[in-house]
């Protein structure tokens, strides 16, 4: 199974076509999405109870749901990967490293490594969008030893399984910075990690040219760290 949290993160999976979904099921994987407290279309409790804790709270709710599918026999324990985009790239990285026990594998596309940095690009490159990103994880300086706690960066060490790491070098939402900065720090602590960037891409691959290489890098990756049935 393939736990896939939403990205956003105050957005929320619906019934539909998802390109990821689809393909991971072709593939032979059950794919299990959680909206975690935080997401939206639930209402304003809970969405409010999400605020300032995206990084364990909410975390935990993706955990309760992959044993909530191992228990229904849904899912292997033994064979559990972990993979998102954006935030869910996020989760990614911290189910790795909340859970190292439980997923075999994680790929993060676009995640976040370090919110103090992100949060003081974003306010950069976006002043509008300080008050909210504040509002939903913290001040980068009030709350700078809080922010550390939810970085993935400052928490390599608890990370046992390989990790597949994809990013848009162009990208504006969460900048490249955040990949390397995650690549410096798998590196020096000497884990499993493989990586693919691309230039002229921003939030996530779009080109269908790099959409099928991406998709083509992430099966080779499965097949060899959580192959299917």
């Amino acid at each position: 199974m393939i736990v896939m949290p939403h990205g956003g993160p105050q957005t929320r999976d619906v019934w539909g076509y998802d390109p990821d979904v689809q393909f991971l099921a072709n593939r032979g994987y059950a794919v299990l999405q959680v909206n975690y407290r935080g997401s939206s279309g639930f209402g304003q409790k809970f969405l409010d109870i999400g605020k300032r804790h995206y990084g364990d709270a909410a975390q935990q709710d993706i955990t309760d749901g992959v044993r909530w599918a191992i228990k229904q026999g849904i899912a292997d324990k033994d064979r559990i990967g972990i993979m998102g985009g954006s935030f869910g790239g996020y989760s990614a990285l911290m189910g790795l490293i909340l859970e190292p026990e439980v997923y075999k594998c994680g790929i993060s596309i676009a995640g976040v490594s370090d919110w103090i940095e992100l949060i003081k690009d974003k306010a950069e490159m976006f002043p509008e969008s300080a008050g909210p990103n504040v509002a939903m994880f913290g001040h980068p300086t009030k709350d700078a030893a809080a922010l550390k706690r939810i970085s993935p960066v400052y928490m390599v060490d608890s990370i046992k399984a390989p990790i597949l790491l994809i990013h848009g070098r162009d990208d504006p939402a969460v900048p490249f910075s955040q990949a390397k900065a995650m690549i410096r720090a798998l590196k020096k602590a000497g884990k499993n990690y493989e990586f693919m960037s691309k230039y002229n891409e921003q939030h996530g691959l779009r080109s269908f040219k790099n959409r099928v290489e991406m998709y083509n890098r992430i099966e080779k990756f499965l097949q060899k760290h959580l192959p299917a049935d």
